[in-house]
């Protein structure tokens, strides 16, 4: 993974805490390639400045030399699939973006209509996902 393709996802990511992952990557590529740290010292100086344990910023690292981009995200967790697909709620949002007004209560409800009424989405929820995506 090049350089220019970690810049590239760090301006489409709305994920915040993806975005700090990404960033402490960054940060520690341009320490050791442009200012001539070394490793350790690169990580040691990032998780100063982002307070994050030196220990996440070097899993980071790993993840994204052997995964990349891709390896900065969460792994799925164990227990029960999401009840709402991310497809289902990107299509309610896209719709009521094109109607030019988006809130939790409106998601909700275009999203139980989207999945035919089989299962209610709360506001709370709706208000998370919202956030989630920077809306």
């Amino acid at each position: 993974m090049s350089a220019k393709s970690l810049d590239r996802a760090c301006k489409e990511e709305r994920d915040p805490k993806i975005l700090k992952r990404m960033q402490a990557v960054r940060m520690v590529n341009i320490k050791m390639n442009k200012l001539g740290f070394t490793k350790r010292r690169a990580c040691e100086v990032t998780a100063e400045e982002l307070q994050m344990s030196e220990s996440s910023i070097k899993n980071y690292i790993l993840n994204y030399r052997e995964y990349g981009v891709g390896g900065l995200y969460d792994r799925p967790k164990s227990g029960a699939p999401p009840i709402y697909d991310s497809d289902v709620i990107d299509a309610a949002i896209a719709d009521l973006e094109q109607k030019g007004r988006v809130t939790p209560r409106l998601l909700a409800a275009k999203v139980q209509e989207l999945q035919g009424g089989k299962r209610r989405m709360s506001v709370r929820h709706a208000r998370r996902e919202l956030r989630t995506r920077r809306m």
